[in-house]
């Protein structure tokens, strides 16, 4: 088992880590799919193959509700739009060819004030079990802090307020496509080197960068990557654990295995 030595922060990703990804962004994806499908469809045949389409665009299957890890479902919002626009073309053109690429934009910028008027986003937070209690123990055992997520910089500020994390995260970047090297500017801000950290993530697109970046990497099963898949992801995680709440800070601290 990897022993992990001299770590001094952790940075952790959001959704799926401390955030139940299914609660939220799974409802939400379902939500948008159904009011674009009541936009562009009068029959029932037709209103189910625009919201299947428009949800398996974003990498999920809605039958068994399994998600494609490395699909537009993990990545920042221009490229959420772009899978779901595309999609909602695809779909309405095959059944009406006048539908433009210019209807699908505008049906899509349309729905985001449906959306916002049927869901309550800040109730749909909810943190995956025993999560924030565990990001504060990792506070109060002096590890620096910081949230790395491809959300946006409004929801990640809304998330930290709601579950009172602000003062325990010294470092956020959101809203963008990750890279190594926007990793490498996280350690740079907390005055740490990247193998003084350990990367925590649901995503195997994370999992990658941060190993690049030369961090440590501790995937969870609460979010995207199954556990019958950790094989696949192996070789850029050096530990898989069912959730945050089961990461051992005071081994990890002690320098010893998690």
């Amino acid at each position: 088992m990897k022993k992990f030595e001299n770590i001094k922060a952790i940075v952790l990703d959001k959704d799926g880590v401390f955030v139940d990804f299914h609660k939220l962004w799974m409802r939400m994806i379902a939500a948008r799919a159904q009011i674009l499908a009541e936009y562009t469809t009068t029959t029932w045949d037709a209103f189910n193959h625009v919201r299947t389409t428009c949800i398996r665009a974003m990498g999920v299957d809605d039958e068994d509700e399994t998600i494609d890890p490395d699909s537009p479902v993990s990545m920042p919002f221009d490229m959420v739009k772009l899978a779901i626009t595309t999609g909602l073309y695809i779909a309405v053109n095959s059944l009406e060819p006048t539908y433009t690429w210019k209807n699908a934009q505008a049906d899509f910028s349309k729905s985001d004030k449906d959306l916002a008027e049927q869901l309550d986003f800040d109730d749909m937070i909810i943190a995956v079990d025993g999560s924030i209690e565990k990001i504060k123990e990792m506070d109060e055992a002096g590890l620096k802090l910081a949230v790395f997520t491809s959300d946006s910089a409004k929801n990640t500020e809304r998330t930290l307020e709601k579950f009172e994390l602000k003062d325990s995260v010294e470092h956020t970047v959101a809203g963008m496509y990750k890279t190594a090297e926007m990793y490498q500017g996280i350690c740079d801000k907390l005055g740490v080197k990247p193998e003084e950290t350990i990367f925590i993530t649901d995503s195997p697109v994370d999992a990658r960068i941060g190993k690049e970046a030369g961090a440590n990497i501790i995937a969870v099963f609460s979010g995207v990557i199954r556990k019958e898949a950790a094989d696949k992801h192996a070789a850029n995680v050096d530990e898989f654990i069912d959730s945050l709440a089961d990461l051992d800070i005071a081994a990890l601290t002690q320098g010893a295995a998690v």
